[in-house]
């Protein structure tokens, strides 16, 4: 039982084009999510020479240096700066998705949330948990269609009569950058490519376990690990300080989905397909989580 909560328990506990919830902003040198953002050097000439002249008034007629000149000269440079890279700048971006699942409780206490979990193990239902603002969600049979997650409501009813229908809305990504920072595109094309990797399991668990083929279900997750590792690999050329907090999320993130799915091909090989299915509904809770992190570095 705790062996079994510690693989899947909820994953992560701790402005300009609005899509779907929120924008995903990363103030970053070359690289923004939502608006170009370019830092520049504090360093100000005028600072240092305005102290002192380099003309005297009195024994000369030749017209004094007007540091108003300077200054315009400056600020012109700066905006052909900003101009270039804009020119330069290229946007790449993560669809955005909705994930629906049936939630049987949403609880803060965590007696309460033991009884339930138990139940649950006892029913071999799927499940995981969702920490949002502290409040710690019980889902089970996410999906992608609305409709698949709502056919198995009245079944859950039968003893969570409470439970309904909740939607997690993940937004676009959208991050510009320019080629310096070219591992940006690398790592948005493999988010792409697990969110496709995520739907086609969700097509599966849809189905039912009865009528899973466990070939194609491996070939899914390993595709999963691949796709996993190659964004390990893009992430960790991540050099810009203003991206650590971003490095540090996607590389726990891929590192925590790496360790989901090796247990679900155990699972599965086991035939323990409520666990193979838990270890889903906790992958894309994550990815949720993950993404509505970015929201606060």
């Amino acid at each position: 039982m705790n062996k079994r909560r510690n693989i899947y328990r909820g994953m992560n506990r701790k402005r300009n084009n609005l899509v779907k919830g929120f924008t995903v902003g990363l103030v970053i040198i070359g690289i923004v999510g939502g608006a170009t953002f370019i830092k520049l050097p504090k360093f100000n000439l005028l600072d240092k020479v305005s102290n002192f002249s380099i003309f005297n008034k009195e024994k000369t007629s030749v017209k004094e240096f007007s540091y108003n000149d300077v200054k315009d000269k400056i600020n012109k440079s700066e905006e052909n700066k900003k101009e270039t890279v804009a020119e330069n700048a290229k946007v790449a971006t993560v669809d955005n998705l909705d994930i629906y699942s049936i939630q049987i409780a949403a609880i803060d206490n965590d007696e309460e949330l033991k009884k339930i979990e138990q139940k649950l193990d006892e029913l071999k239902i799927p499940f995981s948990i969702i920490d949002v603002d502290n409040v710690k969600k019980v889902q089970t049979y996410s999906s992608f269609e609305e409709g698949e997650s709502r056919k198995n409501l009245e079944s859950i009813k039968t003893n969570f009569s409470d439970a309904f229908v909740s939607k997690l809305e993940v937004p676009l990504l959208g991050l510009q950058y320019t080629d310096k920072y070219s591992y940006v595109e690398e790592i948005c094309n493999e988010l792409n490519n697990l969110i496709s990797n995520f739907k086609e399991e969700s097509k599966i668990w849809d189905k039912g376990e009865k009528s899973l083929n466990k070939e194609e279900y491996k070939n899914i997750i390993n595709a999963r690990l691949d796709i996993v590792g190659n964004l390990e690999k893009s992430s960790k050329k991540i050099n810009y300080e203003g991206m650590v907090g971003f490095k540090e999320n996607i590389i726990k993130y891929t590192t925590s989905v790496k360790e989901k799915s090796k247990a679900s091909l155990k699972s599965i090989e086991n035939d323990e397909y409520y666990i193979g299915e838990s270890l889903f509904i906790s992958s894309i809770q994550g990815y949720y989580s993950f993404i509505k992190s970015i929201k606060t570095i």
